[in-house]
């Protein structure tokens, strides 16, 4: 049986490594070593390729791709026909497939150096990995060439370093550039992403061609794998014929400088050995040593240059020229190549969702455009809003629009004629257009940077667009928080009409208000309102007490003598609730400024004021705070006051006080029209019209006789007259009748409330 039929032969890919290593664990006695791990996958390594340069499957391709299967097989790694990888699975399975090429490359470096450790012989090892970096363009300054030169050779015979370097750019401009442009066309055609087929090792670090060394340093300290950075052969060519050149000197601490003889041969340099100095006594070190000794190694750096970045190119150059220990920036590569990891993967995750969106994009184009009927180009431009040609687009001023602004800016012209009119428009020049659009601009700027104008209409729309906001936070907070809250929001001045708004964040904070505070959710907004509107904090203020209120019935009593307070300043004939004062708009502003200006308010008294007070009131002096003195009742206007009334009430109240209710309910019946009468009317009545008015209030009926020319008021006067009269002519009789029963009772109150509703309609009917 041949090895290749064998169970245990597996391909030397990612896979078959895997599927050796669950077959032949690491032996105990080489686990305890140290990295263990790395020595037995190099040994399965080279066990599972063995006798592959004599396989005859170099011709092998995939038809697919043309590729090696092989090949295929690696850069799929962890892939899946059936079912799509995560971003951070392809991240994973790009780091095992990197980490299976430097095993193997570091395997070869190290076979190259013990064939020349066993034989004396030298090797010189090319390699370039085929793919490129994503988005590169294919010339030789863009490819690394990975070469293997035996460090020995290096130092004894400085002069190979042109060789070294002519080979591998060579190497670079005529062999690994045909061979990347061969691989990239069939990475395009076998649809493979450009981000899985990339170099294992990163990009050496660019210099300026003049700076270029011939020899690199290697990767890492004491290695024998150099990465050198490709270069066109011209300028390859004109650092050859610089009077110094630079290059890496294995065990060296000052490198290599050599001066160009005049004796030159084709294609390069006359280098002798004459010309080199060397110090093998310190550590490797890249430097560039004059033929001349010098006192002290110095760099000098001129002051036109730009000044050092940390991490770049130049300042690692300027370290090894020193001699410094690079430490701290090693540990700061680990770290960054840490951070360009997590960055690449973040980058992945944003191109996926990005490419998700513009799926999504394209899939509702087709879908409009078929039923719309309509190109699906007209609808993809549509979705491109943020893009930047169509923010230009609907940002361009034009010249016809700047043309027509200023044109019409004049006066009020009629923007129809100034459409048709274009001779003018068209014999501007192209200059004075441009002045225009730049005019045009300004004004349009002036105009974004004005302030925005708050109207009663915006202000009612930012309450309301603001107090959805607030439901949707209170909404959020219940659905994570598991809170419950209860929202209400009213205006706080007059001047823009809002509706009061509350909201509730379930069923049980509503039922709440019904059950424990007893009010309607309607009241409870409304209520809450007038108490911000009036605004009655002067009390509190000056008392401390913030269930201070002012009772317009029993001030003496529930204000003065409980505060040990009273009000000056009242500017009102009438000491009332500002809601029943008389006499329009013009008196209610008047008190409104008084309030606000202040020359209205409260003031503290003493105990002893407060007797005094009660002395005067019950020698039968009125102190409310009325306007002092009283306003002359020929000024008063007749719907503000009745004199005539007030006094009959006075009397009638003396004579009979249990009719005193009956009394004030017939006052709040009369009919609007009198109550509402201007003073140009009320100049014009006469003393039966007076009578008729008090006798009205005080429940006498005086029977009017009907004069020619009367007015409209007066008709109605009538009317309500003869049907009040009826009415309690009606009352009395059913008042004598004897509530035998309790039947009895029932009927006559029923027919009481039957008759004060006919009077109700009676009287919405007069007004």
């Amino acid at each position: 049986m041949d090895w290749q039929s064998n169970p245990i032969s597996h391909s030397p890919t990612v896979n078959g490594l895997q599927e050796a290593l669950a077959l032949f664990p690491c032996p105990e006695n080489i686990a305890n070593t140290a990295e263990s791990s790395k020595h037995w996958k190099s040994a399965l390594i080279s066990l599972l390729a063995h006798k592959f340069h004599t396989d005859g499957n170099h011709f092998q391709l995939d038809a697919r791709v043309g590729f090696h299967p092989l090949t295929v097989d690696h850069y799929h790694t962890g892939s899946s026909k059936f079912e799509k990888s995560s971003q951070s699975t392809k991240y994973q399975n790009w780091q095992a497939h990197t980490e299976h090429i430097k095993m193997i490359l570091h395997n070869v470096l190290d076979l190259c150096m013990l064939l020349d450790m066993l034989t004396g012989g030298s090797t010189v090892f090319l390699h370039h990995p085929g793919a490129v970096a994503p988005k590169s363009t294919i010339i030789p300054q863009m490819l690394n060439t990975h070469v293997y030169a035996n460090p020995k050779i290096l130092a004894e015979h400085p002069e190979l370093h042109v060789v070294i370097a002519q080979i591998s750019q060579l190497f670079t401009a005529h062999y690994a550039i045909p061979l990347a442009q061969s691989f990239a066309a069939h990475c395009y055609c076998a649809r493979w992403s450009s981000s899985s087929a990339q170099d294992a090792y990163p990009q050496a670090n660019r210099m300026d061609d003049s700076k270029l060394l011939l020899v690199p340093p290697p990767i890492t300290p004491g290695s024998l794998h150099f990465v050198i950075p490709g270069c066109p052969m011209d300028t390859l060519h004109q650092l050859l014929s610089c009077p110094q050149l630079l290059s890496y000197l294995p065990k060296s601490d000052t490198g290599c400088m050599h001066s160009n003889t005049e004796n030159t041969r084709k294609g390069g340099s006359s280098i002798k050995a004459a010309d080199y100095a060397f110090n093998y006594d310190a550590e490797p070190s890249l430097a560039a040593v004059p033929s001349t000794p010098v006192a002290e190694r110095t760099v000098k750096i001129p002051a036109t240059e730009p000044p050092l970045v940390s991490f770049s190119a130049e300042t690692e150059n300027v370290l090894e020229v020193l001699g410094y220990p690079d430490t701290f920036h090693r540990i700061s590569k680990e770290l960054q190549q840490q951070l360009a990891e997590c960055r690449h993967a973040k980058q992945l995750d944003e191109d996926q969702e990005i490419q998700a969106v513009l799926n999504y994009l394209e899939m509702k184009a087709t879908e409009l455009a078929l039923k719309f009927k309509q190109p699906r180009h007209h609808y993809l431009e549509c979705f491109s809003l943020g893009s930047a040609p169509h923010h230009h687009k609907r940002n361009k001023t034009s010249a016809w629009h700047a043309f027509l602004h200023f044109k019409g800016d004049n006066g009020q012209s009629n923007i129809v004629d100034l459409v048709k009119d274009k001779a003018e428009y068209h014999s501007l020049k192209k200059a004075e257009k441009e002045t225009l659009i730049k005019e045009f601009d300004q004004v349009k700027a002036s105009t974004s940077q004005r302030p925005p104008t708050i109207t009663a209409r915006s202000r009612a729309a930012e309450c309301a667009c603001s107090f959805q906001f607030v439901k949707e936070e209170l909404d959020a907070l219940k659905q994570c928080m598991g809170v419950e809250a209860i929202v209400l929001m009213v205006r706080r001045v007059s001047d823009f009409a809002m509706a009061p708004k509350a909201v509730f964040s379930s069923a049980a904070a509503e039922q709440f208000v019904h059950l424990y505070l007893r009010k309607d959710i309607a009241q409870l907004a409304t209520e809450f309102e007038s108490t911000i509107l009036a605004n009655g904090v002067i009390l509190s203020e000056l008392t401390g007490d913030a269930k201070a209120s002012v009772k317009f019935m029993h001030y003496e009593v529930c204000v003065v003598q409980c505060y040990l307070v009273k009000l000056v300043g009242w500017n009102h004939p009438q000491w009332l609730n500002p809601s029943d004062l008389k006499g329009g708009l013009n008196a209610l502003k008047k008190v409104v400024e008084a309030l606000s200006k202040g020359t209205c308010h409260f003031v503290k008294i003493t105990q002893d004021e407060v007797k005094e007070r009660q002395c005067r009131i019950a020698a039968g002096e009125k102190l409310t705070p009325e306007l002092e003195p009283p306003v002359p009742l020929n000024d008063i206007p007749l719907n503000d006051i009745l004199p005539s009334a007030a006094s009959s009430q006075a009397t009638q109240a003396d004579h009979d006080p249990f009719d005193n209710t009956s009394s004030t309910e017939v006052y709040d019946l009369i009919d609007p029209v009198l109550r509402t009468s201007d003073n140009s009317v009320a100049s014009q009545t006469t003393a039966e019209d007076n009578v008729l008015m008090a006798t009205t209030n005080t429940c006498k009926w005086v029977q009017v006789q009907p004069l020619e020319g009367q007015s409209g008021w007066e008709k109605h006067a009538r009317k309500l007259t003869e049907r009040a009269q009826a009415f309690w002519d009606d009352s009395g009789k059913d008042n004598q009748i004897a509530p035998t029963a309790a039947s009895g009772r029932r009927k006559n109150q029923s027919i009481s409330k039957q008759k004060s509703s006919q009077l109700v309609l009676s009287d919405l009917e007069n007004a």
